[in-house]
């Protein structure tokens, strides 16, 4: 009997002991001062375009406390979409506008209902990609055009149409370029995907100074430069010390498209010069004319500008060219000295005959070489697949020479567009007319250029939280991931 006891009383003490022993491996409610963000697992990434309009997310807890659930938050621009869930993971039960910009994140909620600090904020796209024919024009807006800046790594900001509005399709990607206007190097280069600014804390432009830039959407994984954006001209002065203009140097501005005897195929027409004056703030302007006579007697069309502007289009409204004919165009750079009168610098005439239906052979005078593209091809700009490329042509392309390399196995070609020349293998194109006597054009030099890699977005915006547990040496920080992960 006393044995029985025994047994009895053992077997009870085994009971509460294990009771007891499943209480304290219970983990304590969390307060809203301990809570963590939550470590995400999976889930759209940043960047990505994701191929469904119902995605799914999922974490961990980092906390060694009970939690009541968590808060998950997906938004847009327009709304946003806040879900509380007492699992780890969730599913959209509805579907998400297509090519719209979202983020994601996530917190734990302590038991008294406080939400606690959210995940790192995580921006996704939904498709579908853009098409050719769905692609609309990038707007520059800042820096915008005619804008100083104060510093040397200014945030670059672009918005594109069908992104704004909703549309049908989203941009595979962008590339972007700041180049310095005077000297042509690029300065900063970079390619992302559909993300519409970029950030970095690297400086990488000069004091007094004038830049351009311009964005390019990628269309498989290359840059479309047929729907690339205007290019914006912008300026440095990040102390207020860059040196004043000079009305005495003013200096003539250079002429650059059309080239002089270009043929030019649009009825608008659309002129571009240079200006190699060193930066100043003090304003000047440029007055571009055009005139189918000479010596620029009536009529004649012509508009100012402030400095920083380098292309003009006349308006198509106002002036109109006519088929056929011969026109002249020059630039002129203006400023007012000290005693308020106006200095004027003006650059060299150059010509253009306008050709709009390929009709006009018999009127312009002289027989030029030329041929055509035999197939879908591309020109560079220089004699040599290390150059970059200007432009894409297709088959069956008619193409002006303008000049060849000394061994001839490259060509100078007239661009199609009226935007000066660029350079073909000569295996790519059919003679019509012999090269043979085209001048000898020199190679321009190669661009040399030691780029930093830009960050990523996510890398500028990571926060290292709270160790999670300081007496478990199994936790180490994993800065490319931004999180902490426990390795055992």
């Amino acid at each position: 009997m006393n044995r029985l006891l025994s047994i009895g009383q053992a077997f009870l003490t085994f009971i509460l002991v294990a009771v007891l022993a499943a209480c304290g491996n219970t983990p304590p409610p969390c307060t809203a001062d301990e809570l963590l963000p939550p470590q995400v697992t999976s889930g759209p990434s940043e960047g990505e375009i994701i191929a469904t309009l119902r995605p799914s997310f999922a974490w961990q807890l980092v906390n060694d406390c009970a939690v009541q659930g968590y808060q998950l938050e997906i938004g847009n621009e327009q709304q946003a979409i806040i879900s509380n869930t007492a699992t780890t993971s969730w599913a959209m039960n509805a579907d998400l506008q297509e090519a719209t910009r979202y983020s994601w994140k996530v917190a734990a909620v302590a038991p008294d209902g406080t939400v606690g600090p959210f995940s790192r904020s995580t921006t996704f796209f939904t498709g579908p990609t853009c098409s050719a024919n769905q692609m609309m024009e990038i707007s520059l807006d800042s820096p915008s055009s005619g804008q100083v800046v104060g510093q040397g790594a200014p945030e670059l900001k672009w918005s594109y149409a069908s992104y704004q509005q909703s549309s049908v399709c989203m941009p595979e990607g962008h590339r972007f370029v700041v180049q310095n206007q005077s000297t042509g190097q690029v300065v900063l280069q970079g390619d992302g995907g559909p993300h519409t600014s970029f950030s970095t804390s690297i400086q990488y432009l000069e004091d007094c100074q004038r830049y351009q830039w311009w964005v390019i959407p990628t269309m498989d994984g290359q840059p479309a430069n047929s729907y690339g954006s205007k290019k914006a001209s912008f300026s440095s002065n990040f102390g207020g010390l860059c040196a004043s203009c000079d009305s005495a140097n003013l200096q003539a501005p250079v002429p650059l498209t059309p080239p002089d005897g270009a043929i030019w195929t649009q009825p608008s027409p659309v002129v571009t010069w240079g200006y190699d004056q060193p930066y100043c703030l003090d304003a000047f302007e440029f007055r571009a004319e055009i005139s189918p006579d000479p010596s620029f007697a009536p009529p004649v069309t012509n508009t100012q500008f402030p400095a920083h502007e380098f292309s003009m289009m006349f308006d198509p409204a106002a002036y109109l060219l006519q088929d056929c004919t011969t026109y002249y165009w020059r630039v002129f750079a203006l400023q007012s000295d000290a005693g308020g009168s106006q200095v004027s610098q003006v650059s060299p005439t150059f010509s253009f005959i306008t050709d709009f239906t390929g009709n006009c052979q018999d009127e312009v005078p002289g027989e030029k070489p030329g041929g055509k593209v035999v197939r879908d091809s591309v020109c560079r700009g220089g004699p040599g697949t290390a150059y970059p490329i200007r432009l894409y042509l297709s088959g069956e392309t008619q193409a002006d020479f303008l000049g060849r390399s000394e061994d001839s196995n490259w060509l100078v070609i007239r661009r199609p567009d009226g935007y000066g020349e660029c350079w073909m293998s000569a295996s790519l194109l059919e003679t019509i007319v012999s090269f043979e006597n085209l001048p000898v054009y020199a190679a321009p030099p190669l661009p040399v250029v030691e780029l930093p890699t830009p960050k990523p977005e996510k890398e500028d915006i990571c926060i290292k939280p709270h160790h999670p547990d300081p007496e478990n040496n199994c936790w180490i920080w994993f800065p490319d991931k931004c999180q902490w992960e426990c390795w055992n």
